[in-house]
């Protein structure tokens, strides 16, 4: 699959985080025959919720590989609001849930599907009000956790767009992407055909985190006016309880140190070791002592931009951060 690129495109490129999608995609998640690393708690939470629940709107709109673009609209913010992409999901025009399951299914659509081309209104009603009772029970709960991962992979994204280049960023996200300056390419996930070529939408590309995406980037090209592109996030492991469990044990030895809660507070924005080392007055060998520490214990991750190193708080470092703050 090759996406044509034009200056237009790259004037338009953004990246965002999806709730919609996120939810419609854990529910695929939820009833895999085999779970995704780093998801072991949160299926185990969901598990029971889910099964008390009539998802079948839901599951009628993905197959094994692919996924409705209906349920996945390319965010026009980076960080959209659920219950406002709802309000575009009872909008989708008949002819965009006809060609989405046309895609999906070809002539032959299961029964809970065809519910949607006999009176899609009601059959949309219905799916939003079953993704918003899902959303309360299953995501809800741990949209904070999840939110923040992603917008720290946002953060990652971002830097490495503005200072190197577009193809330089795509080429992180997922092995099977590529880019040049002209193109985006990669091996398509869905069985359905395809389009061997085809130019990015209107609106540009928007490159969205996901904690749920699986096997592989997922493409929206045909439902919306922006092509949006799927990547699995990193660092999705450290959802797992007992990795957390881990690490936060390693934090708060960590912190004992007030040299260490100091590098902590220097590292609001992404920062060179050099640059803490004149902010906090201390040798350049001892900024890395102490980040390695930190790097251990989860709380930083380092991020090569050229020549320099950059260190961000993860997650549980930004946590951590915000105690600190409020204890003064």
């Amino acid at each position: 699959m090759r996406i044509n690129l034009t200056p237009t495109t790259y004037a338009r490129t953004s990246l965002a985080t999806n709730p919609l999608a996120e939810a419609a995609m854990s529910v695929r998640e939820v009833w895999s025959p085999r779970g995704s690393p780093g998801l072991g708690l949160w299926r185990r939470q969901a598990l029971p919720l889910a099964q008390g629940m009539d998802l079948e709107p839901v599951r009628a709109l993905f197959t094994a590989c692919d996924l409705a673009e209906i349920l996945s609209p390319p965010p026009a913010e980076p960080t959209p609001d659920f219950h406002r992409q709802l309000d575009q999901l009872v909008a989708v025009p008949d002819e965009w849930l006809a060609r989405d399951l046309r895609r999906l299914y070809g002539g032959s659509a299961p029964a809970a599907a065809r519910d949607y081309l006999r009176s899609s209104r009601s059959a949309l009603d219905r799916l939003a009000n079953t993704l918003e009772k899902y959303w309360a029970a299953v995501i809800g709960p741990w949209w904070p956790r999840l939110s923040a991962l992603l917008e720290q992979d946002l953060l990652y994204r971002a830097q490495t767009l503005t200072r190197q280049t577009l193809p330089t960023m795509v080429n992180g996200l997922h092995p099977v992407l590529r880019a040049t300056d002209d193109a985006v390419c990669f091996r398509a996930r869905s069985s359905a055909a395809v389009p061997r070529e085809t130019t990015a939408g209107p609106g540009g590309i928007v490159f969205v985190a996901s904690a749920f995406v699986n096997d592989g980037p997922l493409l929206n090209t045909e439902a919306w006016d922006r092509t949006a592109i799927f990547y699995r996030v990193r660092g999705v492991g450290t959802l797992d309880e007992r990795t957390r469990r881990r690490r936060t044990a390693d934090a708060l030895s960590v912190l004992l140190s007030h040299r260490r809660a100091d590098l902590v507070r220097a590292l609001r924005t992404p920062t060179t070791p050099g640059e803490l080392a004149r902010v906090l007055g201390v040798t350049s060998s001892a900024v890395s002592q102490q980040l390695a520490q930190l790097a251990a214990a989860g709380l930083v991750v380092r991020n090569q931009f050229g020549r320099k190193a950059y260190y961000q708080l993860t997650a549980d470092g930004l946590a951590l951060l915000g105690l600190l703050d409020r204890a003064g």
